[in-house]
């Protein structure tokens, strides 16, 4: 107990001091716990608005890539306006002329497929006044049709013209509308050429396609036409006769037909797989060949025989190559480069079309495509400007080239007085070439002179007097006359100085009035060329 109560003396106060030290915990706790409390539930409202914050800079983020897609989509759509604005003005006359041409085409349609059926064996003038009666037989129909329709500008392509006009085709409008029509008939063609001028077109336009040049009596003609068939070449087939062989008539005649899931013909004992790309043109010399109907259901007849205005345009070109062969070399540049700019301009145009079809969503969303047509836009407008500076160069030449034109119209007209002296006698026959070549070296022989009219005059007297001393030379003693003539009235009557009406009553005479002679002349043209017939009928009505 002594013990006892010395230690329990000592241990008393701090078990007192214990005891308020519990006591103070125990506060501190309380406070601990409402401080922990507030501060749990600041760090929830903390969390809350971190929370908060992360959804509004989520959001803002979103907000400001749409900002971004939108002000890109707002660029591209710019970009795209800026691109189409060019396009927009075609778009507008193209869309005017199918709403007309859907009304129209019925017209269009049935007087181009008489073209392409019946028009080509026939002369320009027959072609003109055959076409008009369709017109106006159409017109007394009342079927809707596009006015002033023709063949060129209904079935032909400009491009494609351009193209062929660069392959030799002769500019002229009966040329033109040969080979359109031949372009879409699906008979092959066989082109009455005297002049040897389809041939020569065919020869360039065929250099792409591998032409293969052959005639009827060639050995190995069946096996050309065979190879040509099976590879999808063309086959050109020149100086044909009145007849043709009659193995070539099941490719004349097209007669294919569908073995085990090929297209093929079968020519001679041999069947041969047919590639549309095949191709068949077949050339005569005869100026004025009788084919039998036989022959003529088989192939499309095309006269393309010379005509003034093709060969005006063509001794043209070859007066101004020799006095300014610096501006016909300027002129032919600007024809090829006009043709291929034009090309490529049509080129560009369908590839917009065709990227507009194909792209899948918004096209605001196709970069690709908007910079395909941005690059087209700076070509279209490159191209643009350069044919329009061309065509404005073309005017200025063309203007030049005019004062040359009496050259070529007398060389045209001393031409075909040549052409006409077959019907004199069958043996003279002058060919184009031996025409030029005379004509070339009377530019070169003669007197230069700076003065372009007298120059014209210079040129005009000397080739005229060379040509009459060179065809006098072929000709009998009681023709000669007679040429120099025709000579003299064919140039009188170009310059005004004789009325044709006239000179028609001079050779008629009082026997056969105007109508007469023209009925004559069209029951006849059904049979034979009209230039023919009408030289025909003027020799006849002299001689009576």
């Amino acid at each position: 107990m002594y013990k006892f109560y010395f230690v329990n003396k000592a241990v008393a106060p701090k078990k007192a001091a214990l005891s308020q030290a519990n006591e103070d915990l125990a506060k501190t706790e309380r406070v601990l716990a409402i401080a922990r409390a507030k501060m749990k539930e600041i760090m929830d409202g903390l969390a809350k608005l971190q929370n908060q914050l992360a959804s509004k800079i989520a959001f803002k983020e979103e907000k400001e890539q749409s900002i971004a897609v939108c002000e890109e989509r707002m660029n591209r759509a710019v970009r795209l306006i800026s691109g189409l604005a060019g396009e927009r003005i075609r778009w507008i006359q193209t869309i005017a002329s199918i709403e007309s041409n859907v009304v129209n085409v019925t017209g269009d349609i049935l007087i181009c497929s008489g073209c392409v059926a019946y028009l080509t064996p026939f002369t320009d003038q027959y072609r003109r006044r055959l076409f008009d009666r369709w017109l106006k037989l159409i017109s007394e129909r009342q079927i809707p049709f596009t006015p002033n329709c023709n063949p060129v500008t209904t079935l032909g392509e400009p491009v494609q013209i351009r193209l062929w006009q660069l392959d030799g085709l002769p500019r002229d409008y009966l040329s033109t509308e040969n080979a359109v029509l031949v372009s879409c008939s699906r008979r092959w063609p066989l082109f009455i050429d005297p002049q040897a001028q389809a041939n020569k077109w065919v020869k360039n336009m065929g250099k792409q396609m591998g032409l293969a040049i052959c005639k009827l009596a060639d050995k190995d003609l069946m096996r050309t036409m065979e190879s040509a068939i099976r590879f999808g070449k063309a086959v050109l087939v020149e100086n044909v006769g009145t007849e043709l062989d009659p193995a070539l008539d099941p490719v004349l005649l097209r007669q294919v037909y569908n073995q085990g899931g090929t297209i093929v013909l079968k020519l001679g004992d041999v069947v041969v797989p047919y590639d549309n790309n095949f191709r068949l043109f077949i050339t005569t010399k005869l100026p004025n060949p009788h084919y039998t109907p036989e022959v003529s259901i088989k192939v499309l007849l095309v006269n393309f025989t010379l005509v003034p205005s093709g060969l005006q345009d063509q001794l043209l070109a070859l007066v101004v190559l020799q006095e300014r062969p610096d501006l016909e070399e300027q002129r032919s540049q600007i024809v090829v480069g006009v043709a291929q700019m034009k090309h490529e301009l049509k080129e560009i145009q369908d590839r917009i079309l065709y990227k507009l079809s194909t792209s899948e969503g918004s096209p605001l969303d196709d970069l690709d495509f908007i910079i395909t047509l941005e690059a087209s836009k700076v070509k279209s407008d490159d191209i643009n400007n350069k044919v329009e500076a061309a065509e404005i160069t073309q005017i200025d030449i063309d203007n030049t080239r005019a004062l040359y034109i009496p050259v070529a119209n007398r060389a045209q007209i001393l031409f075909f007085c040549l052409a006409d002296l077959s019907n004199v006698d069958p043996m003279y026959q002058y060919s184009l070439e031996w025409f030029i070549s005379i004509f070339v070296s009377s530019m070169a022989e003669t007197e230069k002179s700076s003065d372009i009219p007298e120059r014209v005059k210079i040129i005009n007297d000397y080739f005229t007097f060379s040509l009459y001393t060179n065809v006098c030379r072929s000709l009998f003693e009681r023709h000669k006359l007679q040429f120099a003539f025709l000579l003299c009235v064919r140039i009188l009557m170009n310059s005004g100085d004789i009325d044709p009406h006239e000179w028609h009553h001079f050779l008629a005479g009082g026997s056969a009035t105007r109508s007469n002679y023209q009925d004559r002349l069209e029951d006849a043209v059904d049979r034979r060329s009209y230039t023919t017939v009408q030289n025909a009928l003027y020799t006849q009505d002299a001689a009576n």
